[in-house]
């Protein structure tokens, strides 16, 4: 596997072929007006946002999926919020996912997610029109991964 280096990190054309895998670490970024993906080639990264490509991803299938490597759960956006946030996971591997929605008193108030959830990143909409102005946490479990995160809903 190839490591991300400074000439690919900043290319017009990326082409991956022939079984050569290019992984893009943690924190890093590569950015291309096009980027393919043939033969057997595979692009590898911890965490998709530092990938970029100006005009098109394509490869020998019809949909490049980049796959993460480790289970997240990100921060939602925008935080404070009023009154819909979008919360980002990820997943390396097919998992029953439950993502849920509490006050802080522990009391349930959403279930957002509640199913198996192939390998790859996801994204799910909050709407909080129905409650008032606070601090509100939200968890996830997939598998035997388990993350909580606050978020702050401002009126």
């Amino acid at each position: 596997m190839l490591p991300l280096t400074s000439s690919l990190a900043q290319t017009s054309t990326l082409l991956i072929t022939n079984g050569t895998s290019v992984f893009v670490p943690n924190g890093a970024e590569i950015c291309a007006d096009f980027i393919t993906v043939h033969f057997g080639g595979s692009l590898v990264t911890e965490d998709p946002s530092g990938i970029c490509a100006g005009s098109s991803v394509t490869g020998d299938i019809e949909e490049v999926e980049i796959i993460p490597t480790e289970f997240a759960l990100y921060q939602n956006y925008p935080n404070p919020f009023n009154p819909g946030t979008l919360i980002k996971y990820q997943l390396p591997e097919k998992s029953f996912v439950s993502i849920k929605v509490y006050d802080l008193l522990g009391e349930e108030l959403a279930t957002l997610v509640n199913e198996e959830k192939s390998a790859g990143s996801y994204d799910v909409n909050f709407d909080a029109g129905q409650l008032s102005s606070g601090f509100y946490i939200y968890t996830i479990k997939a598998g035997n991964f388990t993350s909580t995160k606050k978020m702050i809903l401002m009126k």
